[in-house]
């Protein structure tokens, strides 16, 4: 009875909701909005099945790729432990033993990786570390000190990262601090490499200096040595190159350089060759040619001299067998004269290729000796070509200046035209004579009518200054004494008759300073002016002028020294010896 009531309580129920929608339905307004909504949950329907289709589609090949992926990686899987298993079964012990120690190794790389651990530390266990730690590889637990910081309920992970934590900030200070120092050290080297290269150029700066110096005091001692009327040979070669580098100083050498070798003798040569030396290393790549041919011709009369001296190692006599004959050696001269620098350079390219060649008949030690000679002859055809050249420079220089003196005169016409023609007659005749060598000169002199020659050679005279030109006694300076010339020439003959009788001679102004010398000496003082005595020596380049002893007045002090031991032995009745206590 309650199950039919209820089902028919559900039916009316269903029938009256049934009837209302009926009648809902039945006005035109309800139909449109229901068609609408209809429309609208039909199109919404549709997009949604249509998005849940291709999302159920991707998500379906999504999952399709990672089963087939799993499905892989466990066949691989299953591969590797099919094999592995394979090579456990076929191992030996001690391949087992082995692999299992690896293992272990790897394991325990792993775990020393985790807690910070260097790569200098890496190799170290329990059993095999230096410090002697039975738990290196253990982390320590400081018990007390978590004690009293109330720490004991830390768990040993915690206490494992924070160490960890702690090696690796240490391991990055000490890393820093290496760093730093490496910087330290490359600052501090390259402060040293720049201090070395300013030392090396102060140094070659002082070197410089130096050999200025050097070569500045040469060159004084050479101007003293040739004042004094003692020049050597090396002071006249380097006033002859110094006054050709000089475009101020117009003084003319006449003769060429190699001239002033003549008349030296071996030790002079010798000599000669070391101070050739001496100016080479202070000059430098300066005037090194000039030098070079003096060096050259200087080496070939040395070499002349050691085989014709008896008392040389290098002698020869007539056992030589590249002594040239003298008519011989007189031709070749003859040939070697008349030809300048380029003429005897091809004729050195000849004798080469001869003595290269080597030819049957050929005597090669005497075209050896030819060449030797011919180098000489070239270094002073060279120096004869540079004299040539350095004469017509300083003519030039010389007659500008004279027409520049002539153009400044300001007089008349008349005076300044023959103070002109004056200049010029003074200056062409000599300008004429302007040949290379000897012989064309002479071909030039030859040629010039008697006028000329007198002028040319009164000009000559006028420019190489051979005479003191006369002055008038008004013109003379206040202060410088006029000496009569028959009382001069009175006063050297005595003075020559006696030198030869006394070997010396006082003048008043000697005589003078002797007496200051001598003035004032007590008995405490002796005179120290023991002269020694030295051996006679010829200078050959100056025979005009005769060495002399310099004078000298060197006075000493000397007294008793009243020392424990003279005091002891010695009274002043008896004194001690006298010693020098100054000068």
């Amino acid at each position: 009875m309650g199950r039919s009531r209820s089902r028919s309580r559900s039916g009316s129920r269903s029938r009256h909701r049934s009837s209302k929608k009926k009648r809902e339905s039945r006005s035109p307004v309800n139909d449109r909005d229901r068609r609408r909504s209809r429309s609208r949950s039909l199109k919404a329907k549709g997009s949604k099945s249509r998005k849940s289709e291709r999302r159920g589609r991707s998500s379906s090949e999504d999952e399709g790729l990672q089963k087939r992926l799993e499905v892989e990686r466990g066949e691989k899987k299953r591969q590797k432990q099919q094999e592995k298993e394979k090579a456990k079964e076929t191992e030996t012990p001690e391949e087992k033993r082995a692999r299992r120690l690896a293992k272990k190794l790897i394991k325990e790389q792993k775990r020393k990786d985790k807690l910070g651990w260097g790569e200098e530390h890496l190799g170290y266990t329990n059993f095999d570390n230096p410090f002697g730690d039975s738990t290196l590889t253990d982390t320590f637990v400081w018990g007390k000190k978590l004690e009293k910081e109330g720490k004991t309920d830390v768990p040993l992970t915690q206490l494992e990262r924070s160490a960890k934590e702690r090696v690796v900030k240490n391991y990055t200070e000490l890393e820093k601090l290496k760093m730093q120092r490496e910087a330290r050290e490359a600052a501090r080297a390259d402060m040293e490499m720049m201090q070395r290269e300013s030392e090396v150029v102060q140094h070659k700066e002082w070197v410089r200096q130096e050999d200025k110096f050097h070569l500045q005091q040469a060159k004084l001692r050479s101007q003293l040595r040739i004042k004094e009327k003692r020049a050597k040979a090396i002071d006249l070669l380097a006033k002859y190159i110094n006054a050709e580098d000089d475009d101020e100083d117009i003084d003319i050498e006449i003769t060429e350089p190699y001239n002033f070798l003549m008349g030296l003798t071996m030790r002079d040569l010798e000599d000669l060759l070391e101070d050739i030396k001496v100016y080479r290393s202070l000059e430098g790549d300066k005037n090194g040619d000039y030098w070079k041919d003096i060096r050259t011709i200087t080496e070939d009369e040395l070499a002349k001299m050691r085989r014709m001296d008896p008392n040389s190692s290098e002698y020869v006599g007539d056992r030589a067998r590249d002594a040239i004959h003298d008519s011989v050696q007189r031709d070749v001269n003859r040939i070697f004269k008349g030809k300048n620098h380029r003429e005897l350079a091809l004729l050195e390219t000849e004798i080469m290729k001869k003595v290269r060649m080597q030819q049957e008949g050929v005597d090669v030690a005497y075209w050896e000796s030819l060449l030797g000679h011919l180098k000489a002859h070239m270094a002073k055809a060279r120096l004869r070509e540079r004299h040539q050249e350095t004469l017509r420079l300083k003519l030039a220089k010389l007659k500008s200046e004279q027409l520049a003196e002539v153009n400044q005169v300001v007089e008349s016409p008349a005076a300044s035209t023959s103070a002109a023609a004056a200049v010029a007659a003074s200056v062409a005749p000599v300008a004429l004579l302007t040949g290379e060598d000897d012989e064309e000169r002479d071909k030039q002199w030859s040629e010039m009518s008697p006028e000329e020659r007198a002028e040319a050679t009164i000009a000559m005279f006028k420019a190489g200054s051979y005479s003191p030109a006369y002055q008038a006694d008004g013109d003379v300076q206040p202060g410088v004494e006029v000496i009569d010339e028959a009382e001069d020439a009175k006063r050297r003959q005595f003075n020559l008759v006696e030198m030869k009788t006394t070997g010396t001679t006082l003048s008043q102004r000697e005589a003078q300073f002797e007496a200051e010398a001598r003035k004032g000496m007590s008995k405490e003082e002796a005179t120290f002016a023991v002269e020694a005595p030295i051996e006679a020596q010829s200078y050959l380049w100056s025979d005009k002028y005769r060495p002399r002893k310099p004078r000298y007045f060197n006075r000493v002090h000397t007294g008793f020294e009243w020392n424990k031991y003279n005091q002891t032995h010695y009274d002043l009745d008896n004194p001690p010896p006298k010693i020098v206590q100054g000068y």
